[in-house]
């Protein structure tokens, strides 16, 4: 019998979660950052540290798998390389929200959304 679909397997130590709800329920699994993709936006990855014992692997998992929790304004203008930007979108262990308007701005959204139910 085939292993049933998970939303992600830890490559580490092989641990996978049946979707979205458990793996940011799991308390060994923390939000560590983001890579921001200022250009793509849409290619940007969030980071989870996997703190289980025997592992503390990063999972890497791609925007559109948290997508659907931001249905706000989705700019066009990318200040990524503009004086305007607050260069939060650079430092990936930066978490804060951004509130500029730019094409980068609903990842931070996101983000805090995901942080928010990382944290429960």
């Amino acid at each position: 019998m085939a292993d049933s679909p998970s939303f992600v397997r830890c490559k580490q130590c092989g641990r996978a979660w049946p979707d979205r709800t458990a793996f940011l329920a799991d308390p060994q699994v923390r939000l560590s950052g983001c890579q921001v993709e200022t250009d793509r936006p849409e290619a940007s990855v969030f980071l989870f540290d996997h703190r289980a014992p025997g592992c503390g692997t990063t999972i890497a998992i791609k925007l559109p798998a948290f997508d659907d929790l931001y249905a706000g304004p989705r700019h066009k203008v990318k200040w990524g390389a503009s004086a305007k930007c607050a260069k939060k979108c650079h430092d990936p262990k930066n978490l804060e929200a951004c509130t500029n308007p730019c094409a980068a701005a609903h990842v931070r959204q996101i983000l805090r959304k995901v942080m928010e139910m990382n944290q429960r």
